[in-house]
């Protein structure tokens, strides 16, 4: 509490300071009052950055007694709020009040002279103060006079002249003393926005990409907006996935998952000439794993040229630290190529990037144990190989592109469904046959954990299915006549006793069933691949 409090003067002695309606003893008396009280110097500041009243009316004398109040009871630090309300007291004695004029912006960085040394700390509880701009230059927006501290203050110069209203002044002057300070500069807002994305030389050739089951803290930046990516997102080269506060995954066309790392942003696209997938990582770790395929894959860095995976079956991870770009194969194969090097990728050796002109790629050995528990850690719990429900329509771009052997597409209550088709026995002795087949225009290779997942509706007991020449058998649970659902995981399929391997790729599923009578019934719906992770 300051130590003059029980003389100072009360609301409407202030008002009338604010507005520069005192006579000039009651002016002299409070000028040399607040020369020595902190709190009254606060509170005329404070009251200073309110709105002008109206020409008719004077100060918003309630408002007012609220700030006195609320200043009253809060303390800066002593030499710091004297130095500014002292600059402000100086200020309203030397310009008289004039109509309002153009706004301009009061820095609060400058409330201190440039050569003072100790700055007024923020409280724990209060945030610092930050630029604003007035509505209008009331006594507050008047020029500050640096003083190297604190002291009496004078009265007003008789021949200080009155600022102009055109404009506002560009520097702070006083009739003795020149403030060394810049003028005062229009802060605006802050935009958060992030700069657009330079386009890469063969951008007319970059196919937009389905990004499927996103997990985690994934984000999807388009244009200048910002969202939560959904179940199933379309994006072009632009685009920039982002896991911002943890990590995030997803699967990328059913063919590649993809793991990001918190606070990774990176953006893909794929070039459909020679079907290359395109990874332009902004910052990060983002790690690959091609499921079992084999896949082209071009890594791009910030001005830092390209790093090219061909014959890519494994998993992969990529890195962006600063000036830090490394590519490392976790397990599989590839071959590399950046620039003039190309050579075979060698698991758990590290390739890292030059950053200046004239250095060389440094390939070095590390531990790659760490980092494949990490990717299975945060990898899709559910990959999606494949997936149909027959009501694709071929004029429309397809995420699983596929086309029927046998069997026809028949509309039901629901939906579209594949009919089976009869086939009748060519030699004697054999039996009439039931079969639909769907060809998958995108191969895939087997996974550990994949399962075959459809809907059917059969008047048969068994009915067999075949990928390639594996094949499973299976028994209806379901009564005639209506729909239930099946799942036979892929190490089920065998031929000649030998399972499926990880190295046999999936090209289609073929439904077959023998009629002990003329007709019969085998449709199938909602045909799945997927990989399920526990």
């Amino acid at each position: 509490m300051n130590t003059m409090e029980k003389s100072c003067p009360d609301d409407l002695t202030l008002a009338g300071w604010v507005e520069g309606t005192l006579s000039p003893q009651d002016r002299n008396r409070m000028t040399a009052h607040l020369a020595a009280c902190d709190d009254c110097r606060r509170a005329v500041a404070l009251a200073s950055t309110l709105d002008a009243p109206p020409a008719e009316g004077g100060v918003n004398e309630i408002l007012l007694s609220k700030v006195v109040s609320a200043s009253r009871r809060r303390r800066l630090a002593p030499f710091a709020a004297a130095a500014a309300v002292l600059a402000v007291a100086v200020g309203f004695t030397l310009i008289p009040r004039n109509p309002p004029a153009p706004s301009y912006t009061v820095d609060s960085k400058n409330v201190l002279p440039a050569e003072t040394k100790v700055a007024a700390a923020p409280s724990p509880t209060t945030e610092a103060p930050k630029p604003y701009v007035a509505p209008r230059p009331e006594p507050s927006t008047l020029p500050l006079i640096p003083e190297e501290k604190p002291g009496p203050v004078k009265g007003p110069d008789p021949i200080a002249k009155p600022v102009p209203t055109e404009e506002p002044p560009k520097k702070p002057v006083s009739p003795t003393v020149v403030d060394p300070t810049p003028a005062p500069v229009v802060v605006a807002p802050p935009v958060i926005t992030r700069d657009p994305r330079t386009p890469p030389a063969d951008v007319k050739t970059l196919a937009p990409v389905f990004v499927l089951d996103p997990a985690g803290d994934l984000w999807l930046k388009r244009d200048e907006s910002e969202a939560k990516a959904g179940t199933m997102e379309k994006a072009a080269w632009k685009d920039l996935f982002a896991a911002k506060n943890s990590a995030a995954s997803f699967t990328l066309e059913a063919r590649t998952s993809v793991m990001l790392e918190k606070g990774s942003e990176a953006a893909f696209s794929h070039l459909k000439s020679d079907d290359t997938y395109s990874l332009a990582l902004d910052q990060g770790l983002v790690m690959l794993d091609t499921e079992g395929s084999s896949q082209k894959w071009q890594i791009s860095f910030p001005n830092k040229g390209k790093l090219s995976f061909s014959n890519l079956n494994g998993r992969l991870a990529v890195e962006s630290r600063g000036d830090r770009m490394s590519a490392l194969l976790l397990d599989g194969s590839a071959e590399m190529k950046f620039g003039a090097l190309a050579k075979k990728a060698q698991i758990g050796e590290e390739i890292v990037l030059p950053t200046k002109e004239g250095e060389q790629v440094v390939e070095k050995k590390v531990q790659t144990q760490r980092m494949l528990a990490r990717l299975d850690e945060l990898r899709p719990k559910v990959f999606t190989a494949f997936a149909t429900t027959f009501d694709e329509k071929n004029d429309e771009l397809q995420l699983y592109p596929y086309g029927l052997v046998s069997g026809k597409r028949t509309q039901g209550p629901t939906g579209l469904y594949l009919q089976s088709e009869s086939i009748v026995a060519q030699k004697p002795g054999e039996k009439n046959i039931l079969a639909a087949e769907v060809h998958l225009d995108r191969a895939f290779g087997v996974v550990s954990g994949m399962v075959l997942r459809f809907r059917y509706r059969t008047t048969l007991p068994t009915f067999t299915v075949k990928i390639g020449k594996y094949s499973a058998d299976y028994t209806s649970r379901i009564k005639a006549g209506l729909w239930g659902d099946a799942e036979i995981p892929l190490q089920a399929f065998s031929f000649e006793g030998t399972p499926m391997l990880p190295t046999d790729p999936v090209e289609n599923v073929r439904f077959t069933g023998s009629l002990d009578k003329r007709s019969g019934q085998l449709d199938i719906d909602g045909l799945q691949f997927l990989r399920r992770v526990r």
